[in-house]
């Protein structure tokens, strides 16, 4: 009986430990490796049961003979993983026969895994062993570390250490189910000799790190509010360390919030909005583009009629940029955007209650923002309704797509493309695509005829995550440049208010500089404030009743001066003159 016993107690061992394995082998790595040694220790008590009767039929049944017995199995069981006790069993150790093969098999099955468990368990610890001194080596390099190794990381940290050998990379959260799952991203950063660590961007610990060498942290993990914990712990841990700078990729509203309520010492902290600087980026680089393509309307004026599909994150921020962007002497602004949810306009009301305000909106006054913003909720961008709303928005000038897939990003681009054909409309057509494979296949698209979809692409990781785009951008150097008129560097990083205003600024002066039609006849100062009362907007601020600079309350988004240029004082004129 106490054969077919420990037999169904190994098995059962064995079984369990393996579920365990499965189970746990795709969580985090501290649950990861409690479950290998789940895994081993089931396969020790199966092997151990299944000697321990080959054992007791070896000594007698009393209380030493049992002793013995437990013992040789212990040992027997160590010499198992350790490939050393191969003649474990003979035909007269008193096993029922109808058991002899299947117990046979299953113990020669276990002594030949358990030392691929010993080789796999001491080549995993030489590997963190491995890792570790690389990790030691690095204190006298100037070092960037990512908090994890995705695609966005990656070719970030190429792009970063092209042609700079002081550089070392470091990538945390490279777990071993992470390696098995991800085996081109671990190969990618091995080719740009990163080291990959399990431990998390908090855990590593760079106190000690040479004092006159760069330490650049990069919260770039998918989660974003993981990122933002993990930027609040480090400024804490590398508080007062010079040369220290942390990258935190969040879009999150409370990230640069927090930030701006923490004291970040010697170190510098940028917040990455990532859907934020794919439409300034744009704007900065190819944002003319929308005043090149306005068609001449009545008195001179050219019309820029831009279509938005889909206000999801990126759809929304082109919006309420667009509102500010386009306030050009010369030009007028109509934007027409489509939405499935049945809210969209009362949800973008609620953030900019004024941006949509019928007093603004469509309004002509003199020294005032003039735009008009038309949404369409709870359209059906695959529907006929659709197509037949767009065919009755004016002109078509610019078309946006961003409706959260890159696929279905492609196919009502090339539907739209189509749609607008039919009446003889050609504007540009551009879309959020994050897969560059799928930006490469949809850029410069033809059909069988040779006629071009004229559609392009923002967004995707190979363009967007490079150093002149996020880490040193000219865009951000203008910014700064701008901002230094009127306050410090210091200030600039750490309020967002600041950073933003800047860089809207800065997008704007440079489509001043650069659109096609003459906007230097009017006043600059009128034409800058116009834009700066549509940008205030856009922000969700209001007017405060009153043009006392006491009225105004920023908790309270309210400010005295979101009102006609004439009505300004002399002293605010003279502010637009000088900015």
């Amino acid at each position: 009986m106490i054969w077919y016993t420990c037999f169904a107690i190994a098995l059962a061992a064995v079984c369990l430990s393996v579920a365990v394995y499965f189970i746990q082998r795709k969580k985090k790595i501290k649950k990861f490796r409690f479950a290998v040694k789940t895994l081993i220790a089931g396969f020790a008590v199966a092997v151990f049961t299944m000697f321990l009767p080959i054992q007791l039929n070896s000594f007698d049944l009393s209380f030493s003979g049992i002793g013995k017995a437990v013992l040789m199995s212990l040992n027997r069981t160590l010499r198992a993983f350790a490939l050393t006790d191969i003649n474990f069993l003979s035909s007269s150790s008193g096993m029922p026969e109808e058991l002899y093969s299947a117990y046979s098999f299953i113990m020669s099955l276990f002594c030949f895994i358990c030392p691929l468990l010993t080789i796999g368990y001491i080549l995993s610890f030489f590997s963190k062993v491995r890792s570790g001194i690389k990790l030691t080596m690095t204190r006298r390099k100037n070092l960037m570390v990512f908090s994890q190794l995705n695609a966005s990381s990656v070719k970030l940290a190429r792009d970063m250490i092209s042609h700079r050998l002081d550089r070392r990379l470091v990538f945390c959260s490279v777990s071993e189910p992470f390696k098995a799952q991800n085996d081109h991203l671990v190969s990618e950063a091995e080719q740009l000799g990163a080291i990959c660590t399990e431990k998390d961007i908090v855990t590593l610990n760079y106190r000690h790190h040479k004092k006159n060498k760069s330490l650049w942290l990069f919260a770039i993990s998918d989660n974003e509010q993981l990122n933002t914990n993990y930027t609040l712990e480090l400024s804490k841990r590398y508080h007062s360390r010079e040369h220290t700078r942390i990258y935190l990729f969040s879009s999150l509203p409370e990230s640069h919030m927090i930030l701006s309520a923490i004291d970040p010492g010697e170190v510098k902290i940028r917040r990455i909005d990532i859907i934020r600087c794919t439409i300034y980026q744009f704007l900065y680089h190819k944002g003319t583009l929308l005043f090149d393509s306005a068609v001449e309307s009545d008195n001179n004026i050219k019309t820029i009629s831009a279509v938005i599909v889909g206000l999801d994150k990126y759809g929304k921020e082109l919006l309420k940029a667009l509102a500010w962007y386009c306030q050009m002497d010369g030009y007028r602004l109509i934007i027409n955007a489509y939405d499935p949810d049945p809210r969209a306009d009362d949800h973008l009301a609620a953030e900019c209650p004024d941006l949509l305000d019928p007093a603004y909106n469509g309004v002509c006054t003199d020294g005032e923002a003039e735009y008009r913003i038309i949404i369409h909720p709870g359209t059906d961008t695959s529907s006929t309704e659709f197509y037949q709303k767009l065919s009755k928005a004016e002109h078509p000038t610019f078309v946006f797509v961003s409706t959260g897939d890159d696929s279905n990003n492609i196919e009502i681009s090339t539907a739209i493309r189509t749609q607008l054909e039919r009446i003889d409309v050609s504007p540009v057509i551009y879309t959020i695509l994050k897969s560059t494979n799928k930006k490469h296949m949809i850029e410069g698209i033809r059909n069988f005829k040779q006629q071009t979809y004229n559609i392009h692409s923002i967004g995707d990781v190979e363009t967007l995550f490079t150093e002149k785009r996020i880490i040193n951008s000219e865009l951000e150097q203008e910014a700064l440049r701008l901002h230094k008129i009127w306050g410090d560097e210091a200030s600039f990083w750490r309020y967002e208010y600041n950073y933003q205003s800047s860089l809207a600024r800065a997008i704007h002066l440079k489509a001043h500089r650069e659109a096609a039609a003459s906007v230097s006849s009017g006043d600059t100062r009128m034409s800058e404030h116009k834009r700066w009362n549509a940008y205030m907007r856009s922000l969700g601020y209001v007017y405060s009743g009153s043009p006392d600079a006491a009225s105004r309350n920023d908790l309270a988004k309210t400010h005295n001066d979101l009102i006609p240029y004439h009505q300004l004082s002399d002293e605010e004129k003279q502010k637009d003159a000088d900015k």
